[in-house]
Order: C-alpha cells, then structure tokens, then sequence
C-alpha cells in the first residue's frame, strides 16, 4: 500500500494532464487534483521510513547486536573508554 501510494499519487502529474491534452486539445496544464495529491504521499513517505528502520532494527537484534548503531559498527565512542 505504502509503495502504491508512492508511485501512484505522481500519476496525477504526469497521466491527467496528457489524457487532457489528447482529449481537448489543450495544453499541459493543471488539472484538478494534481496538487491535492502529493498529501497522501506524506503519511506514505513516513510510515516507509519507520517501516525501513524497523526492519534494520529487527535485522540488528537477530544478528545479536542491541542496537541499531552497533549493528552499523558505531559504539558511540564506548570502545575508547574501556
């Protein structure tokens, strides 16, 4: 859903106008809902990103790191203090 809503929401940019264009004979222009279709996108964007950074949290935790840092080989400089 996440991706669809992604890829799907910019067709309003790029596939309303030209059916216009072929249709009446106009020029590219805007057409009603291609800016109130970029919203969606937000929450998508979003909920894609926390999906990312969970999954690499989980990714981390299996592989018996703790944390996310550790798992990318940053210690927060711990390893110099011991």
């Amino acid at each position: 859903m996440v991706v669809g809503m992604i890829l799907g929401e910019p067709t309003h940019f790029l596939i309303f106008p030209v059916v216009a264009m072929n249709k009446f004979g106009i020029g590219y222009q805007y057409f009603s809902g291609m800016y109130t279709a970029l919203f969606p996108m937000i929450p998508a964007i979003l909920a894609l990103i926390v999906i990312i950074h969970d999954h690499k949290q989980r990714l981390a935790h299996s592989k018996g790191w703790h944390t996310y840092e550790e798992f990318l080989g940053f210690d927060g400089g711990r390893s110099a203090h011991q």
